[in-house]
């Protein structure tokens, strides 16, 4: 600024300045920015938004309502912890003469706290496979929003997963559960307590893998069943294709089973073994397969519809435990040699078929009932009993490696038959001591006249019993080896020789038949195949029936041979060897062998054999060697090629005795009418005399009250017919037998 005159000599002054400050209002904040959610324990720091600075304004910032509760820091950023949920707000403030406080805004602040959980109680047991009945405990989550899980362990404090009712399936005990919730600033659970998941209190093997639980009837339904490993159980979620062992049970309290009792198996299936307990049931519905690799223990029921297939395909023996009854059956083991033992008998109201594998047991064929395919490797060893129907049916009989098949045509239309093969070294022989009369013997061969037998087979026969006479029968008798004929020189047997033998009144009577054999130098085994043969009941025996055999009219024909007896006794200084043969070919020698042990065996004698020969023949060696003890022995016979067959093996004790041993002696033997016996050594014992026909059946009996050190009996026995007898002497300390013939 300067001054300046108004004339024409005024001069101009010189001049000063000064600068002018212009002051400014400040401008409100327009937000506040910054995390405005936060844990409890935690920090976050505010930022006022917006607004001008004014002349030498500062921030103001406070809790609550604008203007109150202001809290230290007067830039634009603050950092607060809040215990709590909490507003903040802010404002700025002048310094100047002109300078004013603007409005205020505000923010608030959430404080979230960790979730807080009640405690929980063990929930009720549970079977496994079952869900646990859950109730979520009360959660505070002081206004936040959160989730919860329930979580097990094995251990109460141990480590904890997120729990589903898949966790309970091993079904062991000792599992711990609780509650966690979770929120935005961390996770609380309760303490862990106990649950119990039982197991089905049953008696059960180890070796079981699938146990019905029965949820419905449906036995392909895998959650009707637990998978079983031997110490847990876990509900099943699938049924193997590979053949396991079920076991089907019935529910009941505490069981951990559904109480339904019956399975319905409604689609083919293959298991190894399958056990029903008592009151369960296992029903094969129509049309459905049922493969059986293992057996059956039945303790409940077993139903097979008619129209359904049980096949036993093993590749070890299999069991039935009980009378089994199937629709159609099929034998069809898948090793050789391997057997369905039935020892409580099958009945087949369909079709059996024979592949492999034999039936030890009895059959029933109802008369609509069919067997096929029966062969050396599958048939019955057991009686099989039919009702006719209107079909042909062939009895599938066999014993040891010989089928004896019988087949009844339908002609025999009504009424029943039961079959039974046997073979003498399945069997205990075709003996006298079996109550047979020796087949070698020509007079227990009926007089017939030029139909008169000369000997009958004595290892293999058939026990027929029918309601009625078959006729026009037809037998096949096949063997795994040459034991039919003689076949040493070609062609020495005579097919028309062959008859059938039928056991009537004490004596072997020829019923005809019409034979045919193949020579065994074509086939792999002998078959005589005998048709148009009539079996008449026997009057006589017609609870048992009759007994059937091969028969041979002369001495070319060697039917089946057998080593009849081999025994060894002591007299305390030797032992007699006797050994006795019904038929020999081929026979060079025997080889008579002892041993100390039942292991080894020294050859103490060569004894010369027959060669060939269809009468018995004795032959005996007195073996001084003996030693005080057991003597072991047997016998080796070899052919003239060198082909060698052992024998079992025999013991005898030769401890000498002080005492002599009891003894009866029979004579004469054969003997006509009168029969004299002589009882020794029986020191004052009481005994019975009884003489039985060659059925068993007692017909004569005699008390001895106290026989002395010799005692003799005259037996009348005049009325009986000519046959074979057994005389039993007896006391309650030991039992003699002896076998005497009548003319």
């Amino acid at each position: 600024m300067r001054r300046v005159g108004t004339s024409a000599c005024t001069d101009n002054t010189g001049g000063v300045s000064q600068v002018v400050t212009l002051n400014t209002a400040p401008t409100a904040p327009t937000s506040i920015s910054g995390t405005t959610t936060i844990c409890s324990g935690s920090s976050t720091t505010l930022t006022a938004d917006g607004g001008g600075e004014g002349s030498g304004a500062t921030y103001q910032w406070g809790t609550g309502s604008v203007g109150s509760n202001p809290i230290s820091g007067n830039g634009a950023s603050v950092t607060v912890s809040p215990n709590a949920n909490t507003t903040y707000w802010v404002r700025r403030v002048g310094n100047s003469a002109c300078a004013n406080t603007t409005d205020g805004v505000s923010q608030a602040v959430t404080v979230i706290d960790v979730p807080e959980v009640d405690a929980i109680t063990s929930p009720a047991a549970i079977c496994v496979g079952e869900a646990l009945d859950l109730t979520i405990p009360n959660v505070t989550y002081n206004g936040s929003a959160g989730s919860g899980i329930w979580q097990i362990s094995e251990t109460q404090n141990g480590s904890y997963t997120t729990f589903t009712n898949s966790n309970l399936q091993q079904g062991q005990d000792g599992y711990y559960i609780r509650y966690t919730a979770t929120n935005d600033c961390g996770s609380t659970s309760n303490t862990g307590v106990p649950i119990t998941v039982n197991h089905p209190n049953i008696s059960i093997s180890s070796s079981c893998d699938y146990v019905w639980r029965g949820g419905t009837s449906n036995w392909n339904i895998p959650s009707n069943w637990y998978e079983y490993n031997g110490g847990s159980y876990s509900v099943a979620s699938s049924l193997p294709s590979e053949a396991k062992n079920y076991y089907i049970a019935i529910g009941g309290s505490g069981s951990c089973l559904h109480d339904v009792q019956q399975a319905y198996m409604n689609a083919d299936a293959t298991v190894n073994n399958i056990e029903i307990a008592s009151g369960a049931e296992l029903h094969i519905q129509e049309n459905v397969t049922l493969r059986l690799a293992g057996s059956i223990i039945n303790n409940g029921t077993f139903v097979a519809d008619n129209s359904s297939i049980i096949e036993l395909n093993g590749a070890n023996d299999q069991t039935l435990s009980s009378a089994m009854e199937f629709g159609n059956i099929t034998f069809a083991q898948v090793a050789n040699n391997k057997k369905i033992i039935a020892p409580h008998g099958i009945t087949v109201n369909g079709t059996a078929t024979f592949t492999q594998g034999t039936v030890i047991g009895d059959m029933n064929f109802g008369s609509n009932a069919s067997a096929s395919g029966a062969t050396l490797n599958s048939y019955v060893d057991g009686a099989v009993t039919k009702d006719f129907g209107s079909s042909d049916f062939t009895f599938p009989t066999g014993s040891n490696g010989v089928l004896g098949s019988v087949t009844v045509p339908a002609t025999r239309a009504t009424g029943s038959a039961t079959i039974r093969f046997n073979k003498s070294t399945a069997d205990g022989g075709f003996t006298t001591e079996e109550g047979y009369p020796r087949w070698w013997n020509y007079n227990d061969m009926c007089d017939d006249g030029n139909n008169r037998l000369h000997h009958v087979s004595n290892t293999e026969y058939w026990d027929i019993s029918s309601s009625a006479d078959l006729s026009n029968v037809t037998l096949s008798s096949v063997a795994t080896s040459d034991v039919h004929f003689n076949n040493t020189v070609e062609n020495a047997y005579d097919a028309s020789d062959i008859k059938v033998a039928a056991y009537y009144g004490g004596c072997w009577k020829n019923i005809g038949g019409t034979a045919s054999v193949d020579p065994y130098e074509e086939v792999a085994h002998s078959i005589i195949t005998m048709t148009d043969v009539v079996i008449p009941r026997d009057p006589n025996r017609s609870a048992e029936g009759v007994i059937i055999t091969l028969g041979s009219k002369n001495d070319n024909t060697v039917l089946p041979i057998e080593l009849v007896s081999f025994t060894a006794t002591c007299d305390g200084r030797s032992a007699l060897v006797e050994w006795t043969t019904a038929t020999e070919k081929n026979n060079d020698y025997f080889s008579l062998e002892r041993s100390d042990d039942a292991v080894n065996f020294t050859e103490i004698a060569r004894v010369a054999g027959a060669g060939n020969s269809i009468e018995p023949l004795d032959y005996s060696y007195t073996d001084y060697g003996i030693h005080g003890g057991d003597n072991y022995y047997r016998l080796v016979q070899v052919d003239y090629d060198g082909t060698r067959t052992t024998s079992e093996i025999i013991v005898a004790n030769c401890i000498e005795s002080e005492v002599d041993e009891p003894e009866v002696q029979a004579y004469p033997n054969p003997f006509s009418g009168e029969l004299t016996l002589v009882l020794d050594n029986f020191d004052n014992r009481a005994a019975t005399i009884e003489v039985y026909d060659m059925l068993g059946k007692l017909i004569y009996t005699e008390k001895a009250s106290a026989p002395q050190n010799s005692y003799e009996t005259i037996l009348n026995l005049s009325n009986l017919p000519p046959a074979a007898y057994t005389v039993r002497v007896s006391t309650t300390d030991f039992v003699i037998n002896k076998n005497v013939v009548k003319n």
